[in-house]
């Protein structure tokens, strides 16, 4: 589908899904811009789950369904929600943003360091002083990327 359809649909499904969450941000080739999208990508904070649960089952034809992900169709479209919480918030946001190229560039570029970026936005783990696994916790998107000695990079730059 054509970016200004996507952005109209994702926006409705965002409208849908706002009263009942904390965050939430649509992300994926919408958000890099891409002028064709394939999919619709959203990353939430639930506020109610109780309230979210039965707005994501109103959505449409349910694929599939769990505590971390909701995929359905929506007006034909497919729709991928991940579920996040105020920890794993940036780093999911930022790998569901994309794209699958510049995040293996991230995984490369963590691995140098000795460090693991976690794609399912549970941060960056590494290995203390001690000896110990420990992990890192970004407070946003870009703190991701300072964390590992890189500079931001703007959603629409990610290829």
């Amino acid at each position: 589908m054509e970016l200004r359809q996507a952005k109209q649909i994702s926006q409705e499904i965002v409208d849908i899904l706002k009263p009942h969450c904390r965050e939430i941000m649509v992300v994926g080739s919408i958000r890099r811009e891409k002028p064709i999208c394939h999919d619709i990508d959203i990353v939430l904070v639930p506020a109610n789950q109780g309230a979210l649960a039965m707005a994501l089952n109103d959505l449409g034809q349910k694929i599939k369904s769990g505590p971390k992900i909701h995929a359905c169709k929506y007006k034909f479209e497919q729709v991928e929600i991940y579920i996040a919480d105020e920890r794993t918030w940036p780093t999911l946001v930022l790998i569901r943003t994309g794209s699958k190229e510049h995040n293996i560039k991230l995984c490369a570029r963590a691995k140098s360091l000795g460090m693991k970026l976690h794609a399912d936005g549970s941060g960056i783990e590494y290995v203390s002083s001690s000896g110990e696994p420990d992990r890192l916790l970004p407070k946003d998107e870009a703190d991701v990327f300072k964390m590992m000695g890189l500079p931001y990079v703007e959603p629409r730059r990610r290829n």
